[in-house]
């Protein structure tokens, strides 16, 4: 919505490099969002499936951005942007922030904490007991 608006220029930024930062940015801090998440999964999933979950993760994630490319590939052509005609482009901008609030409509799919805790500790003693390497141990949630 910046470069929309054009608090770039006002701040004497180019739009090249607003646009390449902006990106940098944005991939960084999503990078850094994820993390939470993936030190969650790693700690309830069972041992030595942890990398494994890492790459489903990942891959799912890179999906994700693909097919939120093309929609908003599609997105565009709806509202009629073109390289000449920018009129509704705060409509896509408003419509496209709404649509990345529909992850919130999922939390109720994350473990409770009583869940996590339980499995957590699960983990912690299939692990101290000396039972092998702990490769068949499987946590029932």
């Amino acid at each position: 919505m910046r470069i929309v608006v054009g608090w770039n220029r006002i701040l004497g930024i180019p739009d090249e490099i607003f646009v390449i930062t902006d990106s940098a940015l944005v991939t960084a801090v999503k990078t850094v969002a994820q993390l939470p998440l993936m030190t969650l999964l790693a700690s309830i999933c069972p041992k030595s499936c942890e990398g494994t979950l890492f790459s489903v993760f990942t891959s799912i994630a890179n999906l994700g951005g693909v097919l939120g490319g093309w929609f908003g590939a599609i997105l565009t052509l709806t509202y009629g942007i073109s390289s000449h005609h920018f009129a509704n482009m705060w409509l896509l901008c408003v419509t496209c922030a709404f649509i990345q609030l529909t992850p919130l409509s999922f939390l109720w799919l994350l473990p409770k904490r009583d869940v996590y805790l339980a499995a957590r500790n699960a983990a912690e003693d299939g692990g101290s007991k000396g039972k092998g390497s702990g490769d068949s141990r499987q946590l029932n949630m």
